[in-house]
């Protein structure tokens, strides 16, 4: 690829973070896998080599959660967040989310335990920001605790937005569950 050519050449660093948020964005971590390079990478994509991008954004607010430092993406509450478990985050929203198969790789120096930030501390509500369904009407939907109070969660309807406060509703927790992810292999080392 040119782009890793021109980075291999004339970067003076000697690691590089990128994140592609496009159709068919997979080809990146597919080419870094190729061969070795001089330069350690950090590779995100929102869709896999051959897949079109929906348009909305839930690779882009994976990202940013990651790098703000929420707690919900500190899987193993050690206090940071690593190029690993926010690998698995922005799995996981894309698969939830957008039913598509973003793709990461970690290359050289850059690996699964590098901190990518600190976390914010811990979430208002241990549910906060937890994937779930919702019945409504006979039927469930995807959303995400954005907080809780006595037996109500304010859920965010992904469905209709992403993290937009128009986009959320207090519903009854009895009509809650956690959105089960089956796991399949996300990152490449």
């Amino acid at each position: 690829s040119e782009l890793i050519d021109t980075i291999e050449s004339q970067f003076r660093g000697d690691r590089a973070l990128m994140m592609v948020d496009c159709c068919y964005s997979g080809h990146l971590t597919r080419a870094l896998a190729q061969q070795r390079r001089r330069v350690s990478y950090a590779a995100y994509t929102a869709a896999s080599p051959d897949e079109s991008s929906t348009g909305n954004w839930p690779f882009t607010e994976a990202i940013l959660a990651g790098l703000r430092g929420e707690a919900t993406v500190d899987f193993d509450g050690d206090g940071f967040v690593e190029a690993g478990e926010l690998a698995r985050h922005v799995a996981d929203e894309m698969r939830i989310f957008d039913s598509q198969a973003a793709s990461s790789l970690f290359t050289g120096s850059y690996s699964a335990e590098t901190v990518m930030a600190r976390t914010l501390g811990p979430t208002k509500h241990p549910r906060t920001g937890e994937r779930v369904q919702v019945q409504f009407e006979g039927d469930w939907w995807p959303g995400r605790i954005v907080d809780v109070a006595d037996d109500q969660a304010l859920i965010n309807w992904v469905d209709i937005g992403y993290h937009r406060a128009q986009d959320e509703e207090w519903v009854p927790l009895e009509s809650v569950q956690p959105y089960t992810i089956r796991r399949t292999e996300t990152t490449d080392e």
